[in-house]
């Protein structure tokens, strides 16, 4: 069922819009597309297993993620 499905989505979707018209529809409307922040913001940490207080860095990045959460849910909350 799901290759019909996908073959029938195909041709309903059969390219009507082609790259030209997309790049210049991109082009005329580029203010559209502009993001006012971030879309995502990440960090990343590469420690060695056996370094000395490994659990202090897990504990603070666990403090730091969370803070970030709250943060996140309060924008969310804004933008509604």
């Amino acid at each position: 069922m799901h290759t019909y499905q996908q073959e029938l989505i195909n041709q309903k979707l059969a390219n009507d819009i082609s790259e030209h018209e997309i790049t210049e529809y991109y082009g005329k409307n580029k203010e559209l597309f502009k993001l006012e922040g971030p879309l995502i913001k990440g960090l990343f940490i590469k420690v060695p297993l056996t370094a000395p207080q490994l659990n202090n860095v897990r504990s603070g990045i666990s403090q730091k993620n969370r803070m970030l959460s709250k943060a996140w849910k309060n924008t969310a909350c804004r933008m509604q």
